[in-house]
């Protein structure tokens, strides 16, 4: 029997000083209600910084949340995973670095802005099913640094599926709009990798005749036309839905990316 969950990517967007009335401490306690609201068992978030992640710790005590900080320097940002324990089980996890060395800590791609990381979680569902889920966040300035750290995941999960071959997912903030080669390589199968991938809410708008959306909105509620944030699959799940959270709390949003949500079966 076919086990479904939901999972969502979810950019908390890092507490900058520019945002003035959008920064963390105003936010925090309505990033947790919409973690609680959209009924996913496994999130990914992006741009979490350690203080943060001690706040949000606190305030989902009913989650686990596992992952390292990219760099021991200033704006030391997670890509963690987050668990509802309710739910599921980690059975294991790490941090990869997405360099030519990824798994040397603090390493990164000369052209990236910053050093950028993958999670990686192997998850059992309720039902004893297991998982893998990779969450990560692509430069933002580079193309170059974005496709060597696809590539970079795309490698580390072809050697874990050749010692444990699981169901797989991979999400995060891709920095690259669905127009862009990256985005089109992944959805056509075009990297050099044995492993291939399906873009979950690409694939459920096309089937019901939806339009493509975008998730970045920088605390405005009007979103770009087009999405940067993703979740692909492997082929052994179906998905049943997907859809983007846009809810507002007193005209306040949590971040500003829009959480990306799939219902997905395996």
């Amino acid at each position: 029997m076919a086990t479904t969950f939901r999972t969502a990517t979810f950019n908390l967007r890092s507490d900058c000083i520019t945002d003035i009335k959008n920064r963390w401490r105003a936010r925090r306690e309505i990033v947790a209600q919409t973690i609680e609201r959209m009924g996913v068992s496994v999130v990914g978030v992006q741009e979490m910084l350690p203080f943060m992640r001690d706040d949000v710790m606190a305030m989902l005590n009913s989650w686990r949340i596992v992952g390292e900080g990219r760099s021991r320097r200033f704006m030391n940002e997670h890509s963690d995973i987050l668990v509802r324990e309710t739910d599921a089980a980690v059975e294991g996890c790490g941090t990869f670095w997405l360099s030519r060395r990824p798994d040397r800590a603090w390493s990164r791609h000369p052209l990236a802005l910053f050093p950028r990381i993958c999670t990686s979680a192997e998850i059992k569902l309720a039902d004893g099913k297991r998982i893998r889920v990779y969450n990560t966040h692509l430069d933002c300035i580079s193309s170059h640094a974005r496709k060597l750290g696809a590539e970079v995941i795309l490698r580390y999960i072809e050697r874990a599926q050749e010692e444990k071959p699981l169901p797989f997912i991979i999400m995060g903030d891709f920095n690259a709009k669905p127009s862009s080669t990256l985005i089109g390589a992944l959805r056509g199968g075009t990297f050099d990798a044995r492993v291939k991938v399906r873009d979950a809410a690409h694939e459920y708008f096309q089937r019901k005749g939806l339009p493509e959306s975008g998730t970045y909105h920088y605390f405005k509620g009007r979103a770009q036309d087009s999405p940067i944030d993703y979740i692909f699959v492997s082929e052994e799940f179906t998905v049943e839905s997907a859809y983007i959270e846009r809810s507002s709390y007193g005209g306040r949003y949590p971040s500003d990316h829009f959480p990306l949500v799939a219902e997905l079966s395996v």
